[in-house]
């Protein structure tokens, strides 16, 4: 079980994710991953505990999802490498644009 302020991609969740254990969180970045509860929003951060606790053992599916969602964030991301290199090359050439961020791909628009 975790929380976080301002910290929206935690990497200790994907890993605990990737290793196929139940991450109870609330990061807005990775909703996809383990089981999300919006904001502070206590309540709901209480019903994703208790449903982590009662139904994460009978989810057979949740290693090869949750390490399907995290390849976003890796090296297996080919859209996402050719993104970071074009963001260095705009910044060595003083070319400073606005981009969108969607946390669904992991990807700039």
């Amino acid at each position: 079980f975790s929380w976080q302020w301002e910290n929206n991609l935690n990497y200790l969740w994907l890993d605990v994710a990737w290793m196929g254990w139940p991450v109870v969180h609330n990061g807005s970045l990775c909703q996809d991953i383990g089981y999300y509860y919006e904001g502070f929003n206590v309540d709901m951060s209480v019903e994703k505990l208790k449903y982590a606790i009662e139904n994460h053992n009978k989810d057979i599916g949740y290693l090869e999802r949750n390490r399907n969602i995290i390849k976003r964030y890796t090296h297996q991301n080919n859209n996402l490498k050719e993104q970071y290199k074009m963001l260095v090359e705009n910044v060595l050439n003083n070319k400073f644009e606005k981009y969108s961020y969607d946390w669904k791909t992991n990807l700039i628009e």
